[in-house]
């Protein structure tokens, strides 16, 4: 619904022409990634863990608003719980259940355990940390999939369509940031800034 809401605050504001450039971009970007997903057999959809907190063993697991972004592009969300929590930081898991799903990619938040999984033992039996497939995910100035659940996300949807399957998201992604930046916050991003930003990302 984000883009009829731009559309609506346009009609209120007075500012239709700018609303419509940004509904049009939201438009395109959600089409797209139901276009791609389409596109995506069962056997060809990347796994992904959405691991949050300090420990990354808190999770937004399959079907939790938090990881809507994951399925929109048309990623499996590696772990189900029997009750999904939709509040701030998800589930809670531990090792063995990782060890289990044994996802493809691992997406830490900032403020994660990226910095230590490589040497960290209890991760040493994890593919996607053996292979290097764990990134942290970008929040500045707002986090990219989560909170608030609002038009950062669509963001989200261009770099992580672009992570998990460049064939079909084929974007320069420090060219979309910083396009989206100045469409949607009014800011001049600069690629150093933006290559700063996706440092862990990419």
């Amino acid at each position: 619904n984000l883009a009829n809401a731009y559309r609506m605050l346009g009609e209120l504001l007075g500012k239709e022409q700018q609303a419509e450039t940004l509904a049009a971009y939201i438009d395109e970007t959600v089409q797209t990634a139901l276009d791609n997903a389409q596109k995506i057999s069962a056997d060809e959809r990347v796994s992904v863990m959405f691991g949050t907190g300090q420990t990354g063993l808190d999770v937004n697991a399959k079907g939790s608003i938090h990881a809507a972004v994951l399925e929109l592009v048309g990623a499996e969300n590696a772990i189900e719980v029997a009750e999904i929590s939709d509040k701030s930081g998800g589930n809670t898991i531990n090792m063995e259940a990782v060890l289990l799903a044994q996802p493809d990619v691992i997406l830490f938040n900032a403020g994660g355990p990226y910095d230590s999984v490589e040497t960290d033992e209890s991760w040493s039996g994890v593919t996607a940390i053996q292979k290097g497939r764990y990134y942290e995910i970008p929040a500045e100035p707002y986090h990219w999939l989560t909170e608030p659940p609002s038009v950062n996300r669509i963001l989200g949807i261009r770099w992580l369509g672009n992570l998990l399957y460049p064939e079909l998201y084929e974007y320069d992604i420090i060219q979309e940031t910083k396009e989206f930046y100045k469409l949607f916050w009014h800011y001049e991003l600069q690629d150093a800034q933006a290559q700063a930003l996706l440092a862990r990302s990419t």
